[in-house]
């Protein structure tokens, strides 16, 4: 092996530990927060700020890490053109003021995980290569006070347009934003205006009850389509937690069409 390949390699194993790294410093903000907020509650304000500190300078290392993981893909390709992974796999992490996006591809589906900074909410999408979301899963730990972004609401409306002439629907979104915030089109689907108000929104109360008496909740949604539509025929919407000392599991089977 040249020295040119042994540097195109070393650069592609350490891209490939990036994503382990930049979970890690995600994972030491969330400490860092969680700290703050139980210190800030005692009169050490001046540890408290020394803290919040630190933690918020957390977020330019991430940016880093992750332009480091893009262009060392790129340097080691231009390095070696032609050669292959021997995994068949690759992940790209977008680091943000939200979080980090990791995307991982393999055999034709892409797999997307968001991890918020700020409430320690996992969420992933799994999305085929059609470009249909036939699962997501989330836990959510606390409801977000991220909000919609105004693109995220103009995009919500683009997503319903898109069946309109057809269906009367609604951009629907997969997880409620005041569970995970603005997330773009994965978290996005074209949903029956009746549905994505009435029986997919009550399951949402259900768990914003839950969260709000403290209780996370695990959120497990599988999609179904007919053909290589990206409008979801139906919707298989579960959720798990814990009340009174007793687990609280509830999966409801939501038509994209039913009143």
């Amino acid at each position: 092996m040249s020295k040119i390949q042994q540097v195109a390699n070393n650069t592609r194993i350490l891209a490939a530990k990036a994503p382990n790294f930049m979970r890690s410093v995600q994972e030491a903000a969330l400490k860092l927060t969680h700290a703050a907020e139980l210190i800030a509650m005692t009169r050490e304000s001046g540890l408290a700020n020394s803290v919040e500190a630190t933690r918020s300078g957390i977020d330019p290392i991430m940016n880093n890490i992750a332009y480091f993981q893009k262009n060392a893909k790129s340097f080691a390709d231009n390095l070696a053109s032609g050669e292959e992974s021997s995994s068949g796999s690759s992940s790209t992490d977008t680091a943000g003021v939200h979080g980090v996006f990791s995307e991982v591809k393999e055999n034709g589906d892409t797999v997307i995980t968001r991890i918020d900074p700020k409430t320690g909410n996992e969420l992933r999408w799994y999305m085929n290569k059609n470009g249909q979301v036939y699962k997501a899963e989330a836990t959510i730990r606390k409801k977000s006070d991220e909000g919609r972004t105004s693109a995220e609401s103009r995009l919500t409306r683009e997503v319903g347009n898109r069946t309109r002439g057809e269906y009367y629907d609604d951009g629907g979104h997969i997880f409620a934003a005041m569970f995970a915030g603005s997330n773009g089109e994965i978290n996005l689907v074209p949903q029956d205006f009746h549905v994505n108000r009435a029986a997919y929104l009550e399951r949402e109360k259900a768990i914003q009850r839950l969260l709000d008496e403290g209780h996370p909740v695990k959120i497990t949604i599988d999609l179904e389509y007919k053909g290589d539509s990206t409008r979801p025929d139906a919707f298989i919407y579960g959720y798990e937690s814990e009340k009174d000392g007793r687990p609280l599991t509830d999966v409801t089977y939501i038509e994209n069409g039913e009143f």
